[in-house]
C-alpha cells in the first residue's frame, strides 16, 4: 500500500504542481506556526518564539527542495528539465543540431530498414493462433536439403502423428487462370489439404473453408476460398460473392469462403489469391498421389497441448524410416540410393513459416545487418567528433556551472540527456526514412518475379528503432560527456576563448577518425568483393542470348470441353503464327518447360548402344520445345539440324541433346544418327515404345541456374510430344516492352480460352536466379558509399579543427619564409597521417571479414587484388578531396593577422 501511495503522490507531484506547492507552503506554515505556539507557551515572547521557530528551521526554500528531493517524481522532473534545457540549448545552434540528426538518420534509418526485412521474411509471427506450436519438416541429404516431400510421404506423417497433433499439407503458389464472367484471368492458386485451415486453426471471415470432406481420391470437391486481400481487389468485398462459380482448367469451381485479413498461408513471401483441395485439381494423372517419384507438398504441423519438440521428433523420424525404405527400395540407382539412405529428416520452428524463404534470403541479410551496423557506427563518431566540437566551445559555460555548485555527474547528466534528444529525433527520422526505404529494399529483395514481404513496422521494428537509438545516444555522447565532467573550472575561465589547445581532446577526435578510415575501408573491400563476384556472376556464359527475349506464360484452354490433342496442337502453332505478325517481332517458340523457370524435369533414357553399369538408371534433363525454339534463345547448334515444321507426331521421332549429353551417354563421339528413348518408366520402356533419332546437338547451356554445373539435356518435337506447352518465347528486334501490350493483345484474339497469366523478359528471369547477389552487391555499395562520405565529413571536420589550433604556428612559418605550397602540403601531411594510421588498421580487419564472407563469393578470393586496390584508390581520392579544403584555407592565411591574433 506504502508503494501505491508513493506512486500516487508522484503523479500528482508530476501533474499538479501548483496544488501540491500550496499543500507544502500550508504544511510548513503549520509546522511554523504551532512551533511558534509551543514556544510562547514555555514563556517566550512572541518575538523571540518566531526568532527561535525560523532559526531552527532553516531556509524555507532549503526546506522545500529536501522535501521535494525525497519522492521518486524529483529524478523524474531534474531529467525532464535536462531534456527541456537540451531543446533550447539545441535550438539555438541549428546547424549543428540539422547535421547531427541527418547523420543520425541515415545510421539508424539504413539499420531500421534491414530490420524491417529481416522481421519480415525472419522474425513476423505468422497470422495465426498460437504460431509456436507448429513445426515444418525438410528432408537432408549429403548435398542438398528438400522442404517438399510426396503424397504418399505425407499420407504416412498424417497417419502416424494423430497421437501428435495435425499435419497440414499444401503445394507452392502456381500461377493459373480462371474464366469469370466470360473471360479468363490470372490466379494464383494454392493446392492444399483438406486439414489446411483447421490445422492451423483459421475460420473464414465469410462462409466457410477448405474441409477435409472436400478432400479426397479419386477427385476431391471443386471447391475454393478467396484469400481477403483478392476478394477486395477483385469483388469489392461483395458478401455475394460466396456460391458463385468460376472455371479452373475447364472445370467448375465453387466459392465457399473468405480468408480472414491478413491470412496469407504458411509460408512467407506468398500471397495466394485463392486455396483449393489440392485432390481437386483437374486432369492430375494418377502418379501423384502414388509413390515418391514426385515431391511437390510443404507440410506443417501443429502440436497438441502438452506434447513437446522431442516426442514429436520422436515419432515423426520414426514414420521418415518407412518412407525412406520406400523410396530407397523405388529406385535402380546406386547413387540415388545411397544418398535417400542418408538422408535424415529435420523439424524445424515454423512459427515464422516456411523456410524456404528465409534460406534463401537469410545469409544475405546476415551480412548487410552487419554492414549497415558498421555503417552506424562511422555515423557515432561522426557525431561523437561534433559534440567534442560542441562541448570545447561550451567549455567557459561547462566551468560556471561546476564553479557555482553544480556537481560534476550533473554535467554529465546534462549532456547525455543532450545525446539522447539527439538520437531521440535522429531515430524518429530514421524510422520515416526506413519506412520508404524497406519498401524498396522489399521490392529488390523479391527481384523481378516478385515475392511478398511485409514490412510494415510492427512491436519488434519499434523496439529495435528504440534500442539502437539509446545504444547510439551513449556510444558516442558518453566520451564528450564523461569529458565535459572533468573540465577545471579554473583554467578554463582564464582562457580567453571557447577552444582550448589541450592534446588529450585533439587525440580523441583523432582516434575517432582513424576509427572511421578503418571501418569505412572494410565497408569499400566488401563492396568491391560483392560487386566483382556479381559481375563474375553476369559475365557466365549461359549459352543463348537472354537479350530482347519476351516470355510469356500461357495456361492450357479453358472451356467447358477440353480440347484433344491435335486440336491443342493447332492451337498452339495458331498462336505462334498470330506472335510472328506482330511488328517487331523476330521469331516466336513455345516449350513445355521455360528456362530458369525450375521446371525442367529430369526423366529416364535409353541411350543406344550404352549399356550402364549394373543397377544404374540412365537419367538426362529433358524439355519439348517447337522448331524455332533455338533459333529465338540463340543456342548455337553445333551438327546436324534443329527441328523443323516436318517433324510431327506422324513422322519419326526425333531429339536433339547437348553436348553434355553427348560426352557422357555417347564418349563425346558424334551422337547425329544415334537412338535414344525419353522413358515414361523406370525400367526404360520407352515413350510411346518408340525410340528417338538424334538429328542434333546443340552447345551446353544453363537451364536453371547461373550456379548450376554442366548437365545433360535432351530436347524432344513438341509436335511429338503429348504435353501442353508452358510458355511461348518471342524474341523482338527492340525493347521487349515496346511490343508486349500488342503482342498480348493480338494473341488474346487466337482463342479466348487461352489466357496469358505472366509477361517476363528473359532478362528478368535470369536476373531472378542471383536477387541475393545482386541484393548484397548494391547495397554493400551504397554502404560503403555512404560511410565513405561520413567518414569524409569526419576528417575534414578534424583537419580544419586541428589546422585552425595551429594558426599561430602557420603564421609563424609562413612569415619565416614558407610558401603557400609547403602549408598545404603540412596540412595535407596530418590528413595523409590518419588515413595511414586507419588503412593499417582497417585493412586487416577487411581481410579477416572478407574470409568470413568467402562462402557468398562467386571465383573472387577474399585477398582479391583487384577489389582492395580499388577500396584503397577511392579512400585516399576521397580523404585526399576532404583534406585539400582546410589545406587550401590554411595557405591563404595572413601572417601578420595571424601573429597578432596569438
Amino acid at each position: 500500500m506504502r508503494t501505491i501511495s508513493r506512486l500516487r503522490g508522484g503523479v500528482r507531484a508530476l501533474f499538479r504542481r501548483g496544488a501540491v506547492e500550496r499543500e507544502l507552503d500550508t504544511e510548513i506554515r503549520g509546522y511554523l506556526d504551532a512551533s511558534i505556539d509551543e514556544k510562547v507557551r514555555a514563556g517566550w515572547s512572541r518575538e523571540d518564539a518566531t526568532r527561535a521557530a525560523r532559526a531552527e528551521l532553516g531556509s524555507v526554500a532549503a526546506v522545500k527542495d529536501h522535501t521535494r528531493d525525497v519522492g521518486w517524481e524529483a529524478g523524474l522532473d531534474s531529467l525532464l528539465r535536462d531534456f527541456r534545457y537540451s531543446a533550447r540549448t539545441l535550438r539555438k545552434s541549428p546547424a549543428f543540431s540539422i547535421v547531427a540528426v541527418l547523420t543520425l538518420a541515415l545510421g539508424i534509418g539504413a539499420n531500421s530498414a534491414i530490420f524491417s526485412i529481416v522481421n519480415g521474411v525472419m522474425l513476423r509471427p505468422l497470422p495465426v493462433p498460437r504460431p509456436g506450436d507448429l513445426i515444418s519438416l525438410t528432408t537432408v541429404y549429403p548435398n542438398m536439403s528438400e522442404p517438399i516431400f510426396s503424397y504418399a510421404a505425407y499420407q504416412r506423417f498424417a497417419a502416424d502423428s494423430a497421437s501428435i497433433g495435425g499435419i497440414a499439407a499444401a503445394s507452392s503458389v502456381r500461377r493459373d487462370a480462371l474464366v469469370l464472367d466470360g473471360m479468363p484471368e490470372p490466379v494464383d492458386c494454392k493446392w492444399v489439404s483438406g486439414n489446411y485451415f483447421t490445422t492451423l486453426e483459421v475460420p473464414a471471415a465469410i462462409g466457410r473453408t477448405v474441409l477435409p470432406s472436400d478432400d479426397r481420391l479419386p477427385s476431391g470437391d471443386q471447391v475454393a476460398v478467396l484469400n481477403h486481400a483478392y476478394w477486395t481487389r477483385r469483388f469489392a468485398n461483395d458478401p455475394s460473392v460466396v456460391g458463385r462459380t468460376f472455371r479452373l482448367r475447364g472445370q467448375p469451381f465453387t466459392i465457399v469462403g473468405v480468408a480472414p485479413r491478413g491470412f496469407f498461408g504458411e509460408t512467407g513471401g506468398e500471397a495466394p489469391d485463392m486455396w483449393l483441395p489440392m485432390t481437386a485439381q483437374p486432369s492430375s494423372p494418377a502418379w501423384l498421389w502414388k509413390g515418391h517419384s514426385t515431391t511437390w507438398l510443404g507440410l506443417v504441423v501443429r502440436l497438441r497441448p502438452g506434447v513437446t519438440r522431442v516426442q514429436a521428433r520422436t515419432l515423426l523420424e520414426s514414420s521418415y524410416d518407412r518412407v525412406r525404405e520406400e523410396v530407397a527400395s523405388g529406385t535402380e540407382s546406386p547413387e540415388f540410393r545411397k544418398s535417400v539412405l542418408e538422408s535424415r529428416l529435420v523439424i524445424a520452428d515454423a512459427a515464422t513459416g516456411s523456410a524456404r524463404l528465409r534460406g534463401e534470403l537469410s545469409a544475405p541479410l546476415v551480412i548487410l545487418m552487419g554492414l549497415v551496423g558498421l555503417v552506424l557506427l562511422i555515423a557515432c563518431a561522426n557525431v561523437a567528433n561534433l559534440m567534442l566540437a560542441r562541448a570545447e566551445a561550451r567549455r567557459r559555460e561547462t566551468a560556471v556551472c561546476l564553479a557555482i555548485g553544480a556537481g560534476r555527474m550533473r554535467v554529465v547528466r546534462q549532456a547525455l540527456a543532450e545525446s539522447l534528444l539527439l538520437a531521440a529525433v535522429g531515430g524518429l527520422a530514421g524510422l520515416l526514412l526506413a519506412r520508404w526505404a524497406s519498401a524498396a529494399l522489399a521490392t529488390m529483395a523479391s527481384g523481378p518475379l516478385t515475392l511478398s514481404i511485409d514490412t510494415s513496422p510492427d512491436g519488434r521494428v519499434l523496439a529495435f528503432t528504440l534500442f539502437v537509438s539509446v545504444l547510439t545516444a551513449f556510444v558516442f555522447g558518453l566520451a564528450p560527456a564523461l569529458r565535459a565532467g572533468r573540465v577545471d573550472p579554473l583554467p578554463a575561465l582564464k582562457s580567453t576563448g571557447g577552444s582550448a589547445r589541450g592534446s588529450g581532446r585533439v587525440r580523441l577526435r583523432r582516434m575517432l577518425v582513424i576509427t572511421q578510415v578503418a571501418v569505412s575501408l572494410v565497408l569499400l573491400v566488401a563492396a568491391g568483393l560483392f560487386a566483382r563476384s556479381l559481375i563474375k556472376l553476369q559475365q557466365i556464359d549461359v549459352g543463348f542470348n537472354p537479350e530482347s527475349v519476351l516470355l510469356l506464360d500461357v495456361t492450357p484452354p479453358a472451356g467447358e470441353r477440353p480440347l484433344d490433342i491435335e486440336e491443342r496442337r493447332a492451337l498452339y502453332r495458331s498462336l505462334l503464327e498470330r506472335a510472328i505478325t506482330v511488328s517487331g517481332v523476330q521469331a516466336a517458340s513455345a516449350s513445355v518447360s521455360g528456362l530458369f523457370s525450375r521446371g525442367v524435369w529430369r526423366n529416364a533414357i535409353d541411350v543406344e548402344g550404352f549399356v550402364p553399369p549394373p543397377g544404374v538408371t540412365l537419367r538426362s534433363f529433358a524439355n519439348a520445345v517447337s522448331p524455332d525454339y533455338f533459333a529465338v534463345m540463340r543456342m548455337r547448334v553445333l551438327r546436324g539440324r534443329p527441328f523443323a515444321d516436318t517433324d510431327r507426331a506422324s513422322t519419326a521421332r526425333v531429339a536433339i541433346v547437348n553436348q553434355t549429353f553427348a560426352n557422357q551417354f555417347l564418349g563425346g563421339a558424334d551422337p547425329i544418327g544415334r537412338r535414344v528413348g525419353l522413358c515414361s518408366s523406370v525400367p526404360c520402356a520407352g515413350l510411346g515404345g518408340a525410340m528417338m533419332e538424334i538429328v542434333g546437338l546443340v552447345e551446353d547451356a544453363k537451364y536453371y541456374e547461373l550456379r548450376e554445373d554442366r548437365r545433360p539435356m535432351l530436347f524432344v518435337a513438341l509436335a511429338q510430344y503429348d504435353q501442353n506447352p508452358r510458355e511461348i518465347e518471342v524474341r523482338t528486334a527492340a525493347d521487349p516492352a515496346v511490343v508486349a501490350a500488342t503482342l498480348h493483345r493480338e494473341l488474346s484474339t487466337v482463342d479466348s480460352r487461352v489466357a496469358i497469366v505472366s509477361m517476363h523478359t528473359m532478362r528478368e528471369r535470369v536476373d531472378a536466379s542471383i536477387v541475393p547477389e545482386r541484393l548484397v552487391a548494391r547495397m554493400s555499395t551504397v554502404f560503403g558509399l555512404l560511410a565513405l562520405a561520413l567518414a569524409a565529413v569526419g576528417l575534414y571536420g578534424v583537419v580544419a579543427y586541428v589546422t585552425a589550433q595551429r594558426t599561430g604556428e602557420i603564421g609563424i612559418r609562413m612569415a619565416l619564409g614558407a610558401g603557400r605550397t609547403e602549408v598545404q602540403r603540412l596540412v595535407l601531411r596530418d590528413t595523409l597521417t590518419l588515413v595511414l594510421i586507419g588503412v593499417a588498421i582497417g585493412l586487416p580487419a577487411a581481410l579477416g571479414a572478407a574470409r568470413l564472407l568467402s562462402s557468398q563469393l562467386y571465383e573472387v578470393g577474399p585477398s582479391d587484388p583487384l577489389a582492395i586496390a580499388l577500396a584503397l584508390t577511392t579512400l585516399s581520392a576521397t580523404a585526399l578531396i576532404a583534406g585539400s579544403f582546410p589545406a587550401r584555407r590554411a595557405a591563404r592565411v595572413d601572417p601578420l593577422a595571424a601573429l597578432r591574433a596569438e
